[in-house]
C-alpha cells in the first residue's frame, strides 16, 4: 500500500457575509477558517476561506511563513489578489493556504499582511515547484517575563508629565491649601501648573475652610489668599523667621512682631514737618471732613505697644471710622506715598482745596471698603481658630489616645493609663500628625517601656502627696526627722550641726577663690557650688553626721547643704536685693526648658520647685528628673519661734542627694545646645570670658565713597544702607553710621555737624533701614547712676524731635556734644562684643543649613526650610564693619 496516497480535492470555497474575525473556537470542526478581505476594493466586508492544513508547502515557489509573510509583505491587512479566470477552483492544482497567526507574533504586535500590488497574485503561484524545506520557527518555550517597575517616590513614573493637566487640575483641587504651598515647590511643572489655575487654589481653599469664609479680598490672587491663610514665616524680605502664622489684614501681610514694629509707625513718631492735615469742612459735607490728619486716611492697625495689633472698626453707618481707643500704627511706606501724593496738591499754585478734598474723599472711600474687608477677615478668623479648627484637632488627639491606651492595656504586661501619661514621648505624640498605626505604637511602645518603673514611682509620688495619709509615710516622717536635727541655722543666735559647720567652711573658702579670681557675677553661685562638691568628695575622712537617708556616718551631701551655702554664704558676702545681687541669684535657667524663644530665670530655690512641679512628673530618655518626685510634708512644719508661724517646704531638700551635676546653668548658656541633663556625669563648667575692652574701631579709618567728607546727612544714610540686614540691633546700628559720618565729618571741621543736619536725614533713615527705630534714651542722663526723679524719667526711649526738645532745655551747655552724649548709644567695646556674638550665631546656622541640605541629597522625606536663602544671603557684620571701617595697613620699615 502505498504509505502516502493521494488526497482528495478540496472543497469549493464557500464565501459568507460575516466579517468578524475568529481568534478562538473554530466556526468548522473539519477544517481551519480564517478571514481574508473581499477581493472588490470597493466592497466593506470579508469572507472566510477554508483552507487545507495538510497542503505542503513545497509546492510553493516561496514559503509563505509567519516571518516571510511580515518581511515581504508590510502592509496593512491588504486585500488578495483575484484569481484569473483561466484557473478553476475545482482544479486539484490550485490549493489554498492557511495564513496561520501564532501567540507570538500576537505577543509582539505584528499581524502578518499581503501587499495588494504585488505583481503576482497568490491563484497565479507556479504549483509544483520544488522549495527547499525551511524550518518554521518557533517561539520559546517559556518567553522572558518583562521585569516589574518598581514605584517609589524616588523614581516616579516616567509619563507623569503626560497626564492630563484638567486631571491634574481636579486632583490638586482636592488637596488642602498647605500641600499646595508645597507643590509649587516640587517641579516646574506643578509651578506652572498652580500659577495658571487660580480656580485650583479657590477650591481647595473652600473644600478646606468652608464655603462661609470671606472671598478673596480686593488687591490679593487667590494663590496669595491661601498662602496668607495656611503658610508660614514672616513675608518681610530679609527676615529669617519661620514660624510666624499672625496675618495683619489691613496690610495683607504676614509679619513677626519685629518686622512689624520695623515697618509700621504711628503719629507721635512723626516729625513735626510730616504732620498734615486736611482742611476742615462743612458737616454736611461727606468724610473727611473735621480737618483730620493725613496719616488717618490709611488702612490703620489699632496696637497695644506690644505684640498685639488689630484691625481699627470701621462704622458702616457713616463710613467713617469707629471710636477706638488705643494708638494706631500704618505702614512707613505707604504714608510716603500718600505723602508725595498731598504734596503735589499743596504746592500746585493757586492751592486747589478742591480737587485735594476729592482726592482725600477717593482715599478714604477705598480704604473703608478694604478696612470693612479686613474686619470681616479677622471676624471670621477668630471664629474658626476658636470653633472649626479646635475640634478637628481634637478629635485627632483623641483618636490618638485612645488607640494608644488600648494597645498599652494588651501589652504583657499592661500598662495602666496613669503610668501611660507620664510618658513624655507618649504626649510628645500627641502633638505631632503622624497617623495612628501598629508601626507607630511598636515605635513608641521600645521608647516607653524601659521607663516604666520610673513612671510608676512618680504616680506613687502623686497619690502620697494628695493623700490623707501622708504623714505616716516613711519618707515625710524621715524629712521632719532631718528638719528637726538641721532647723538651728533658722534660730536667733543660730547654731549649726557639726556637719554644717564644716560645709560652710568648704563654701567661704571656696566663694573667697572665686571672688578673687575675679569670676563673672553669673558664674558665682554655680562655680562656687561645684568647687565645694569636688573639693568635699575628695576627702579621705569626711565628718560624721546625720545622712539624707537617716543613717548616721560618714556625712554625705544633701541638697539641704546646697541651699545653706546660697542663703548664708553667698547672700551674707552678697546683698540679693542689689543690682549684683538681682544678677548672682536670679539668672539660673532650668536645664530642662529647652525654649529659646522665651528665656525665664530663676533663684536656686525656686528653680528646684519648678522643677519638682513641671519636670519630675514626666519620664523618658534623657529625662532624669523623677529622682527628686520623692514625697514630703505638705503641712506647715512647726518653726523655732511663735511669730514665724512654721515653714512651708514645697521641695524635699532634706532627703535629696546632692547630684555632681546640678539640673541648673547660668544665663548665658544656651540650654538648647547643652543635650541631656546627666546628673552623676561630670561636665566642664563653662564660665562667661571676661568682656573685651578693646573698641571695634581700632586700628580702623572710615572709607570715603562718592560724597564728600563733610555732606554728613549722605554719609550717615550711605552707612545706614549699608548696615540694613545685619543682626545687629538698633542702637549699635547707629552708633556705627553715626560715627562713620562724624569721623569723615572731622577731616574738614574741628567741630560737630548742626544737629538740623542730623534731624533732616531721619526722614530718608526709616526707609533705608527700618531696623533703626528712632527711639533713645537721653546718654547724658543714662550714665548717671542716681539721681531725681526727672533724671530717671529722662533715661526711658523717646522720639527723636522729644529727645531734641530734653536736650535742649536740660543739656545746651554741656561739654559734651550732641553725637557723643544725646542718645544713649553702647561704647565702641560693646559694639565689637555684639559683633562677635551675631556673626558667631549667624555663622552657624549658615553652617546648620549646609548640614541639612546635605542630608536633604540622601533622604528624601526631608525638606529644605523656607528661610534657608535667606540665612545664607546675610552678611556677617565684621563683613560689613570692613567695608565701611576698612583696617589701615601699616608698613613695617626695616
Amino acid at each position: 500500500m502505498d504509505p502516502n496516497p493521494p488526497l482528495p480535492p478540496p472543497p469549493p470555497p464557500c464565501i459568507s457575509s460575516s466579517t468578524s474575525q475568529v481568534l478562538g473556537k473554530r466556526k468548522y470542526d473539519h477544517q481551519p477558517t480564517m478571514l481574508v478581505q473581499n477581493q472588490d476594493r470597493n466592497s466593506g466586508g470579508s469572507a472566510p476561506q477554508v483552507l487545507s492544513s495538510r497542503l505542503s508547502t513545497s509546492r510553493f515557489s516561496e514559503l509563505l511563513s509567519i516571518d516571510t509573510m511580515s518581511s515581504k509583505y508590510p502592509g496593512i491587512q491588504p486585500a488578495l489578489s483575484e484569481p484569473t479566470s483561466s484557473l478553476k477552483t475545482t482544479t486539484p492544482t490550485l490549493r489554498a493556504t492557511f495564513i496561520h497567526t501564532t501567540p507570538h507574533s500576537i505577543e509582539v504586535g505584528r499581524r502578518p499582511t499581503i501587499d495588494r500590488n504585488h505583481s503576482q497574485s497568490l491563484g497565479s503561484v507556479v504549483l509544483g515547484a520544488h522549495v527547499p524545506s525551511v524550518e518554521r520557527p518557533r517561539p520559546p518555550a517559556n518567553p522572558p517575563r518583562p521585569k516589574r517597575q518598581n514605584f517609589r517616590p524616588s523614581r516616579p513614573l516616567q509619563n507623569s508629565d503626560q497626564v492630563y493637566s484638567d486631571l491634574w487640575i481636579h486632583i490638586l483641587s482636592f488637596c488642602e491649601p498647605k500641600f499646595l504651598l508645597e507643590a509649587k515647590t516640587l517641579s516646574s511643572d506643578f509651578y506652572k501648573l498652580l500659577a495658571k489655575n487660580s480656580i485650583i487654589w479657590k477650591k481647595s481653599r473652600i473644600n478646606h475652610y468652608g464655603a462661609d469664609m470671606p472671598d478673596c479680598p480686593k488687591g490679593l490672587t487667590e494663590q496669595q489668599y491661601v498662602d496668607l491663610l495656611a503658610g508660614r514665616g514672616c513675608q518681610s524680605r530679609g527676615c529669617h523667621v519661620e514660624g510666624t502664622f499672625k496675618v495683619h489684614w489691613m496690610f495683607q501681610v504676614r509679619l513677626c512682631p519685629a518686622c512689624f514694629k520695623k515697618r509700621t509707625m504711628n503719629d507721635n513718631e512723626l516729625a513735626r514737618h510730616r504732620e498734615h492735615r486736611l482742611p476742615c469742612l462743612s458737616e454736611n459735607d461727606p468724610p473727611p471732613r473735621d480737618g483730620r490728619a493725613l496719616w488717618e486716611l490709611l488702612p490703620l492697625a489699632r496696637t497695644d505697644g506690644r505684640r498685639e495689633a488689630n484691625s481699627r472698626h470701621v462704622n458702616a453707618e457713616t463710613n467713617d471710622w469707629a471710636l477706638d481707643r488705643g494708638r494706631f500704627a500704618f505702614l512707613k511706606t505707604s504714608f510716603a506715598r500718600l505723602e508725595d501724593e498731598y504734596q503735589k496738591f499743596r504746592t500746585s499754585y493757586p492751592p486747589d482745596n478742591g480737587a485735594l478734598m476729592a482726592w482725600a474723599r477717593k482715599i478714604h472711600r477705598e480704604t473703608m471698603e478694604h478696612m470693612v474687608e479686613a474686619n470681616k477677615l479677622e471676624s471670621w478668623s477668630k471664629e474658626y481658630t476658636k470653633t472649626v479648627q479646635p475640634p478637628k484637632n481634637q478629635a485627632r488627639r483623641q483618636q490618638k489616645i485612645g488607640f494608644f491606651e488600648a494597645r498599652a492595656a494588651k501589652m504583657s504586661p499592661p500598662m495602666d493609663r496613669a503610668i501611660l501619661w507620664k510618658m513624655a514621648p507618649f504626649r510628645r505624640n500627641l502633638k505631632g500628625q503622624s497617623p495612628t498605626t501598629n508601626r507607630v505604637w511598636e515605635t513608641l511602645w521600645s521608647k516607653i517601656e524601659p521607663y516604666r518603673w520610673q513612671a510608676e514611682q512618680v504616680e506613687q509620688f502623686e497619690q502620697l502627696m494628695a493623700s490623707d495619709l501622708i504623714e505616716d509615710v516613711p519618707q515625710v516622717m524621715l524629712f521632719r526627722r532631718l528638719h528637726e536635727h538641721r532647723r538651728g541655722r533658722e534660730a536667733v543666735p543660730r547654731s549649726y550641726q557639726p556637719e554644717q559647720k564644716f560645709v560652710l567652711q568648704f563654701a567661704q573658702r571656696e566663694l573667697a577663690r572665686c571672688l578673687n579670681d575675679s569670676v563673672a557675677d553669673e558664674d558665682i553661685l554655680l562655680l562656687c557650688l561645684r568647687n565645694v562638691f569636688d573639693a568635699y568628695n575628695k576627702l579621705e575622712t569626711p565628718p560624721i553626721g546625720l545622712n539624707f537617708d537617716g543613717t548616721t556616718g560618714p556625712y554625705r551631701l544633701s541638697l539641704d547643704d546646697a541651699r545653706m551655702i546660697v542663703e548664708d554664704v553667698l547672700e551674707k558676702m552678697i546683698p540679693p536685693h542689689s543690682v549684683r545681687g538681682r544678677v548672682v541669684f536670679q539668672s539660673l535657667r532650668c536645664r530642662g526648658c529647652q525654649r529659646s524663644d522665651h528665656i525665664r530665670t530663676w533663684s536656686f530655690v525656686d528653680a528646684f520647685e519648678h522643677i519638682l512641679q513641671t519636670h519630675a512628673r514626666l519620664v523618658g530618655e534623657g529625662l532624669e528628673y523623677y529622682q527628686f518626685a520623692i514625697p514630703y510634708p505638705s503641712r506647715d512644719l512647726r518653726g523655732l519661734l511663735a511669730e514665724d508661724g512654721g515653714a512651708v517646704f514645697k521641695f524635699p531638700w532634706y532627703t535629696v542627694l546632692w547630684p555632681r551635676n546640678l539640673p541648673l546653668v547660668p544665663r548665658h548658656q544656651d540650654v538648647s545646645q547643652l543635650g541631656a541633663w546627666q546628673p552623676d556625669v561630670k561636665t566642664e563648667f563653662i564660665t562667661l570670658s571676661g568682656p573685651l575692652r578693646v573698641s571695634a574701631f581700632q586700628g580702623r579709618r572710615p572709607l570715603q565713597e562718592k560724597f564728600a567728607d563733610d555732606e554728613f546727612a549722605l554719609n550717615f544714610i550711605h552707612a545706614a544702607k549699608t548696615l540694613n540686614g545685619v543682626q545687629l540691633d538698633g542702637r549699635c546700628q547707629m552708633k556705627i553710621a553715626l560715627k562713620y559720618a562724624l569721623d569723615l565729618y572731622a577731616k574738614k571741621h574741628p567741630t560737630e555737624p548742626p544737629l538740623s543736619a542730623f534731624l533732616e536725614s531721619l526722614d530718608q533713615l526709616s526707609t533705608v533701614n527700618p531696623a533703626i527705630e528712632l527711639k533713645f534714651g537721653c546718654g547724658i542722663c543714662a550714665s548717671e547712676d542716681h539721681g531725681s526723679r526727672t533724671v530717671q524719667k529722662s533715661k526711658q526711649k523717646k522720639t527723636m524731635y522729644a529727645l531734641k526738645n530734653h536736650w535742649a532745655a536740660s543739656h545746651r551747655d554741656s561739654p559734651v556734644g550732641w553725637g557723643q552724649g544725646m542718645m544713649d548709644l553702647p561704647g565702641e567695646d560693646e559694639v565689637l562684643q555684639q559683633i562677635m556674638q551675631v556673626d558667631k550665631k549667624l555663622q552657624s546656622q549658615k553652617d546648620a543649613l549646609a548640614e541639612r541640605a546635605r542630608k536633604i541629597s540622601t533622604n528624601i522625606r526631608k525638606r529644605p526650610k523656607s528661610k534657608s536663602s535667606v540665612v545664607l544671603q546675610m552678611r556677617l557684620a565684621a563683613e560689613v564693619l570692613d567695608e565701611l571701617f576698612p583696617r589701615v595697613m601699616v608698613q613695617s620699615y626695616a
